[in-house]
Order: C-alpha cells, then structure tokens, then sequence
C-alpha cells in the first residue's frame, strides 16, 4: 500500500493540482486507430492502452492534450479518491473542487503544488541576528 502510494499515487497527484481539475471516468477516452498510430510515430510503446483525458469543458477544443496509459488512469482515479478522503475527513463544507485542490494543498508537502496554481509560499521568519 506505501509503495503504491510513493511511487503510483503522488505524482498523478501533482499532475491532477496541475489539471485543476477532478479526473473522473467518463474523461477517459480509450485513443482511436489514428492517435495509436501517431503515438507508434512518436517512438511510444503502445502495447498497453492508452486514454485521452478530455473533461467535458475542453471537449471542443483541441489545442492540447494529455494522453495517459491504462495504469496512469486508474493512478489518477486514485489520487482523486485520497483529495475526496481529506475532503471527507476535514467534515468542511466544498462547493468546487478548487475548493477542495486548495484545502488538501495546504496538507501536503509543497512537492505536490509546487508547479501549479496552488503553489503555497513557504515564509521562514529570520530573527534578527539569528540564522
């Protein structure tokens, strides 16, 4: 369980601060014919299968987007469980899961924020004459 945790869910949990956003199910989309092929151009292993994470408000645009293998999917799902655990222990009310990004930031090691919007600043006090 602590192995999956450290080497499985910590860092789709840094990837989902960065998405803002809650993975769920229904945005994963197994890649068509096409996009495997682009991804075999690309020198990618597609033994394995690969989704599309494509939230319904970004379902029309197609600038970018983040392609993840079967594994990596159901570490995402994860991770949004042990963000809903916090949630649900913290017995706070949530109206948006930004809400909620931003309370469980404030619990976590700044590794996991550290390069999304919900970055928390470290402030060390210096006394005067002291180190």
């Amino acid at each position: 369980m602590i192995g999956n945790l450290l080497f499985n869910i910590a860092p789709v949990t840094k990837i989902i601060f960065q998405l803002g956003y809650e993975p769920k199910d229904n945005y994963f989309y197994e890649l068509t014919d096409e996009q495997y092929e682009r991804l075999k151009n690309d020198n990618f292993d597609i033994s394995s299968t690969w989704y599309l994470i494509l939230p319904d408000e970004y379902k029309y645009q197609t600038y970018e987007a983040l392609v993840v293998t079967e594994q990596e999917m159901n570490d995402l799902l994860e991770a949004s469980k042990v963000i809903e655990r916090y949630c649900d222990k913290s017995e706070k009310s949530f109206k948006t899961y930004e809400e909620k990004l931003n309370f469980v930031s404030n619990l976590l090691p700044p590794i996991f924020t550290d390069s999304s919007s919900y970055k928390k600043i470290c402030l060390k006090i210096v006394e005067h004459g002291k180190a």
